[in-house]
């Protein structure tokens, strides 16, 4: 079966919640079989997410507390795309609001689909190095704090499972590789 025997086709969308951060649709579709069926969709704007990197080789983290896991987590700077905002761009403007630096060279990494069987989301992950203090306030109901650890003291972070942020896992992960690093 090809790829275009896969495809199901959109018959129609209502939003049936529509948030600040999501809305939620649910979708008609007509599957590959020709039947019909109910999809739920969280419908969310394209995000971004950074790995900053120190000049002496250590890597940038937040500690923040996320609502929906009820605890305070390690994560890289991450946020959403304003309209019209190029994921660089947005990049920039959440490393400067989340750790007060800005990057002087922004290496485009992977794109991911954090959870497809429901969401919509794709984050857009980018590695900043050559840091410079250019802080910018950060959003009202933001509140984190910036700490400085090694690759190797973050690759341990993964594998004890003190970091359990996706984005954060693939970018560190993404980095290693790219480097070349041998992961024992």
């Amino acid at each position: 079966m090809s790829d275009s025997n896969l495809s199901e086709e959109v018959l129609c969308r209502e939003i049936v919640y529509g948030g600040k951060v999501i809305s939620v649709a649910r979708d008609v579709v007509k599957l590959p079989n020709g039947k019909n069926t109910f999809r739920e969709v969280a419908v969310h704007r394209p995000a971004v997410a950074i790995l900053p990197i120190l000049n002496d080789g250590r890597i940038l983290l937040i500690r923040q507390y996320r609502h929906p896991v009820k605890r305070v987590i390690w994560e890289i700077p991450a946020g959403l795309l304003e309209e019209g905002e190029d994921p660089a761009g947005a990049a920039q403007r959440e490393l400067r609001e989340e750790t007060g630096y800005r990057a002087g060279v922004l290496e485009r990494g992977p794109s991911f689909f954090p959870s497809p069987g429901f969401c919509d989301e794709e984050i857009h992950v980018f590695i900043g190095k050559e840091l410079a203090q250019d802080p910018l306030d950060c959003d009202d109901d933001e509140f984190v704090r910036v700490e400085s650890v090694s690759l190797e003291k973050a690759l341990s972070m993964i594998s004890s499972g003190e970091i359990v942020d996706g984005k954060t896992i693939l970018a560190i992960l993404w980095l290693i590789n790219s480097l070349g690093i041998s992961q024992r």
